[in-house]
């Protein structure tokens, strides 16, 4: 016996003490399983149960202990050193032992529990078992014997061969040394159970009086016994003894059994009523068998006397004459009488008493088997309300994550969304998905409270337990009285002869033909018409009782009644199990295709990463084919349309990598409409193949009943497809062999029938198509079930979908490239309506914004409203004030021509107004610069460049951290080495950087710093933010430039730096400084009117110089300390614009380009 659970912390102390204290009771050998080693807190929880053991043993006759053997087995011992032997091992435990058992060792309040605890078994040892491996408690452990430790098996096999063998074991169970037989068994666990209770206080009373009862029952079984054998002794069966002998002689035999017994419970004290009711139980146990002797006696003592009566008369006529002849016949006669009619009413005695047992017996099995049939029910309906419940608990928790996914309204957040042709395919799967999550928990909640409520139906008013009423009870009964009503030929007949006969024309059936002997002894049996009056009678009695049927004759088959009746009642409920089970199945195949379109469109309008999505779009795919696999059975679909549902997916991947292609050309461009029009036709096709495989099936075979597996009646019409994911149950149609149902034959008796030995029961099993059409008159008007019907809309509800966005896709290419109105703007913009331009900003901001246009610093609304500018709070009349009026109209005029020609619609020429230049171009020599011949890597777009100061290299940077470093030898950029910048992002794009010997320092549209160390190593360039404050930049919306500067400070290891900035549209530059102290802050130091807007700035290397770079390539020098300027470049011959301007140890660099070609590098 396991005591699994006991004394942990979810079970009180009396309930562990309840499986403990049985546990002991009833074990020859009890192992205690301890972990680590033998602690006080275990042996308390022992001593808890043995106190009680030992109140209940103080007064109780016996000289053994109440309990077996305890063994305390202590797991993970990690005490054995290396090299000990098994003797060794040994006398470790048995001095561990000692430790806490030892009354030398332990201490003084600890010495009672010891002496308890060795009263309480009859001997107590230890043994400990290491730990069998670290593999073994891993999860992937499947039970290898090779990765458990050698020194566990080991000491496990040496424990087992020493507690199992020996001859030790087994040994019978004995409490007090009183064993527990088989027969006293039941009896034995019965009294323990009922003794242990959960109140403590009560726990040794209710053990004495089960150790009393169970000490009762082992002296009645000992002295029933030996009565037997003395009464075998004293009156052997095969002999005829003096009645009145025979009398004396069991008299007194009771008498000294009956004194012997009462002495044996007088040490027990029980009290006065229980005693005597354990008396007189025994007493009419031992007088029912003494009169059974004496009744077989007389019989046989009379059977004896017919044989010997001839030989006594044959005596006396030669001596008494005629009279004497006379009076020895009727003597003899009157004998035979007294003999037959002794012989017959034990007969009929016998016959009354196996009458009652057979009633009872007959009624019990009934209710036992009702019960079965309960079990049965509930076992049904619990198949069906756990698997709706798992259904609706996975759509649940899948509408969540479903409702994540369609609540932003779009993909992409931060980003034009994708194409709306692509947004078509992730919403009508999200609406799928919505579709089939809500049927699953709709369906499984229909047909989970239609089960139970069916269940409820049968069991509160069908399967009840076939209790007979008093008068059926009365009647069953036999008073013994009632013999003196048998017809004279039964009260006197002789044995072994048979008289009766069915007479012609007689209609009785027979009685007692069902049994199966020999024909000799068949001719000695009473059978046919030969059987008792009684007998017929107590038939007809008995088959004569009412049972309810809720069946129809016409409906009954050969299963038990309440399976046909549950077969029957099933049709209202299956169809929705069914087809809760295929929609769990839609809802994840359609979940998985949002999601796909989800992640695609994510990665696409995002992060412009093709593979990516390419990655998500083949996994998902996978995964969609398995479940097809998993749930649609192979070979019952004939052509398996339904892969080409996750193929959309990549046809999906190819046509948006062209839409976001970087040049557009027409070619391309019909390839996409083609391949969007294919991934719609593989919808389609798809939705219109689950529309066929998910419909019910009209054709299919009856399905065989095997064990163990799933079945249902063939007029249970269900997708063939789906036959093997749906795990239906139905009751059984037939009995198997060997199986019988008593209270169908009860109630087959009941209505006239007959059921005899070998027979089967009614056969009206019909499978004709009225038979169909009652079994699904739970259905629709055309044969099919509503939860079909809501499913099959659901699908043509997803058809007709796909079919519209087929229809306005094909409107869209349509009116692509035309002048046609659109009724919405184009990809990527938000409708008017909700342009966060034409809105009032929201309480508390500036700046109408809204989630996803990019927000107050990126999005449109930047500048509509209170922009941030420094001359915000003067008024147009005091700049009007300001300017000369002379100057002001000679500007005025000067325009007018611009805006006659805007208002026109004219449109200036590429080369009417050129650029003001930085420099003077007469001053600078005809110097062109030299192109860099540099082939920039993939997905690299240089935005900055950062030249070394004391080294002849420098850094092209994009505004996301990827960059390139290009050494310069003799005046020319050799190979470049690539990198990426880690931990410099979460502050918005880069402007611009500083690099010395002291690594890198960067600067982000936010103003925020970023320092990084060193140099590059395998490509990887490790960046830190700054603690320093911000840049004043306006905090990421400044469109401007930037230049930042790093210089050494007064103190050592500390550095001052400089900032330039300009503002768009104006020729200012203003500088700030900060001292590289963290609690400092940035502190304006000056601004300065330049020549022309500066398109670039950079520091020269010494930190002293602003190199400022116009629109045109043009570089001029700005001295900081005395405000000189020099020119220090020309401008770009061809038509390139200055991108980026750096200083570097060798000269001066710029970054141009000239659309539609790549970002180009001029040296010079």
């Amino acid at each position: 016996m396991d005591t699994q659970g006991a004394w942990d912390d979810t079970m009180t102390k009396a309930q562990s003490a309840t499986i403990f204290g049985l546990t002991a009771l009833l074990s020859s050998k009890l192992i205690y399983n301890i972990q680590n080693r033998v602690e006080e807190d275990k042996l308390e929880n022992m001593d808890y149960i043995t106190t009680f053991a030992q109140t209940v043993c103080s007064d109780l006759p016996g000289k053994d202990a109440p309990f077996g053997h305890l063994e305390l087995l202590v797991r993970d011992w990690v005490n054995y050193e290396d090299g000990f032997n098994i003797g060794e091992c040994k006398e470790q435990m048995r001095e561990h032992l000692d430790d806490h058992l030892s009354e030398k060792k332990v201490p003084e309040d600890a010495k009672p529990r010891v002496e308890r605890l060795k009263s309480t078994f009859r001997s107590i040892a230890a043994w400990g078992l290491p730990h069998p491996g670290l593999k073994v408690t891993k999860p992937t452990y499947t039970g290898e014997i090779e990765s458990i430790d050698t020194d566990f098996l080991y000491l496990l096999d040496k424990f087992s061969e020493d507690f199992f063998g020996g001859g030790k074991f087994p040994q019978p169970s004995a409490p007090l040394g009183c064993e527990i037989t088989t027969t006293g068994f039941q009896q034995v666990v019965m009294n323990f159970a009922k003794a242990f209770k959960e109140n403590a206080q009560d726990m040794a009373i209710g053990l004495r009086e089960a150790f009393v009862k169970v000490e009762t029952v082992s002296v009645k079984e000992d002295l029933h016994k030996r009565f037997r054998e003395t009464l075998k002794k004293l009156a052997p069966e095969s002999r005829v003894l003096d009645p009145q002998q025979l009398t004396r002689d069991l008299d007194g035999l009771l008498s000294r059994i009956m004194e012997e017994f009462k002495l044996k419970l007088k040490p027990w004290r029980m009290p006065a009523p229980d005693e005597e009711q354990a008396v007189t139980d025994f007493q009419q146990v031992l007088a029912e068998a003494v009169q059974q002797r004496i009744l077989v006696n007389d019989q046989q003592s009379l059977l004896s006397s017919k044989t010997e009566g001839p030989y006594r008369l044959s005596q006396g006529d030669m001596e008494l004459g005629a009279a004497g002849y006379a009076a020895a016949g009727a003597a003899a006669a009157g004998g035979v009488g007294v003999g037959l009619f002794g012989y017959n009413r034990g007969n009929y005695m016998m016959d009354q008493k196996l009458h009652w047992s057979r009633f009872n017996a007959g009624f019990g099995m009934a209710c036992a088997q009702t019960d079965q049939y309960k079990e049965d029910l509930v076992d049904l309906t619990t198949l069906t309300t756990n698997r709706m419940h798992v259904y609706a608990d996975i759509a649940g928790m899948t509408a969540t994550i479903l409702t994540a996914i369609f609540c932003p309204g779009r993909v992409g957040l931060h980003t034009p969304p994708p194409p709306g042709w692509y947004m078509g395919l992730m919403m009508v799967n999200v609406g799928g998905a919505y579709i089939w999550l809500g049927l699953t928990m709709w369906l499984a909640m229909h047909a989970c409270l239609r089960a139970n409520a069916a269940t409820c139906h049968m069991l509160t008013r069908f399967v009840r337990l076939p209790i007979p009423a008093n008068w059926m009870l009365d009647r069953a009964r036999k008073f013994l009285g009632s013999w003196e009503e048998q017809p004279l030929r039964e009260v006197l007949r002789i044995p072994f002869l048979r008289h009766q006969y069915r007479r012609s024309g007689d209609d009785e059936e027979d009685y007692n033909e069902g049994i199966e002997i020999d024909p000799d002894a068949r001719q000695r049996t009473r059978h046919g018409q030969d059987v008792p009056a009684w007998y017929r009678k107590e038939v007809a009695i008995d088959q004569g009782e009412p049972f309810e049927s809720m069946m129809p004759l016409a409906a009954q088959g050969t299963a038990p009644e309440h399976f046909e009746v549950y077969r029957e009642i099933q049709n209202e409920w299956w169809p929705y199990d069914v087809y809760a089970r295929i929609s769990i199945f839609l809802a994840f195949m359609h979940l998985l295709h949002c999601w796909t379109y989800q992640h695609m469109g994510h990665l696409f309008a995002e992060n412009r990463a093709v593979f990516a999505a390419g990655l998500v779009c083949i996994s998902t795919s996978v995964l969609q084919h398995i479940l097809l696999t998993l749930d649609i059975m192979p070979g019952q679909v004939d052509f398996p349309l339904q892969r080409l549902g996750p193929l959309a997916q990549l046809v999906a991947w190819v046509g948006l990598a062209i839409e976001y292609k970087t040049y557009y050309d027409e070619g391309t461009a019909v390839i996409g409409y083609v391949l969007v029009y294919v991934t719609y036709a593989f919808h389609i096709i798809y939705t219109v193949q689950l529309i066929r495989i998910c419909a019910p099936d009209f054709s299919a075979p009856d399905q065989a009943e095997v064990p163990a597996g799933t079945w249902w009646p063939g007029q249970w019409r269900l997708p063939k497809a789906f036959k093997h994911a749906v795990w239906l149950v139905a009751p059984p149609r037939h009995l198997e062999a060997g199986q019988n149902d008593l209270v169908g034959e009860m109630r087959k008796a009941s209505e006239g029938g007959v059921q005899s030995a070998g027979q089967e029961g009614r056969l009206t099993y019909d499978a004709s198509e009225a038979k169909r059409r009652d079994v699904h008159r739970a259905l629709g008007k055309q044969g099919e079930s509503p939860a079909w019907f809501n499913v099959r809309t659901g699908l043509l509800g997803l058809l007709i979908a796909w079919v519209y966005l087929v229809v306005g896709f094909t409107i869209e290419i349509a009116n692509a490239h035309t002048d046609h109105p659109s009724m919405l703007n184009a990809f990527g913009l938000p409708n008017n309506l909700r342009d966060p331009r034409y809105r009032p900003p929201k309480l508390g901001y500036s700046e109408p914004t809204e989630v996803g246009t990019g927000g107050a610093h990126h999005g449109p609304a930047v500048g509509i409203k209170d922009h941030a500018r420094r001359l915000s709070d003067v008024s147009a009349l005091d700049l009007l004030a300001a300017v000369p009026r002379d100057e002001l109209v000679a500007k005025i005029r000067s325009a007018l021509p611009h805006l006659a020609d805007l208002a026109q619609g004219k449109r200036a020429s590429r080369g009417a107004a050129p650029a003001a230049s930085m420099v003077d171009v007469s001053m600078m020599p005809a110097v062109q610069p030299q192109r860099a011949p540099l082939q920039w890597p993939a997905m690299l777009q240089p935005k900055i460049l950062c030249g070394h100061s004391t080294a002849h290299k420098m850094l092209a940077l994009s505004h996301h951290g990827r960059g390139s470093m290009i050494p310069i030898l003799n005046g020319r950029a050799t190979e470049m080495s690539d990198f990426a910048l880690h931990g410099a992002h979460g502050q918005g794009p880069l402007l611009a950087g500083h690099w010395d010997e002291h690594g890198l320092l960067l600067v982000a549209s936010t103003g925020a710093l970023f320092n990084c160390p060193d140099e590059p190593s395998q490509g990887i360039w490790n960046c830190h933010q700054s603690n320093l404050a911000h840049v004043p930049i306006q905090d990421g919306a400044l469109r401007g430039t930037v230049a930042i500067s790093r210089q050494p400070g007064l103190k050592k290891d500390a550095f001052s730096i400089r900032a330039a900035v300009t503002f768009p549209g104006e020729s200012t530059v203003t500088i700030y400084a900060h001292s590289g102290e963290a609690s400092d802050s940035w502190l304006p130091s000056g601004e300065v009117r330049t020549r022309a807007i500066a398109a670039s700035l950079a520091f020269a290397p010494s930190g002293a110089e602003l190199l400022l770079a116009s629109q045109d390539g043009a570089v001029g020098r700005l001295h900081l300390s005395t405000g000189e300027r020099l020119p220090a470049a020309a401008p770009f011959a061809a038509e390139h614009g200055c991108h980026a301007v750096c200083a570097h140890a060798g000269g001066i660099a710029r970054l141009a380009k000239s659309e539609p070609e790549s970002p180009a590098l001029f040296l010079g």
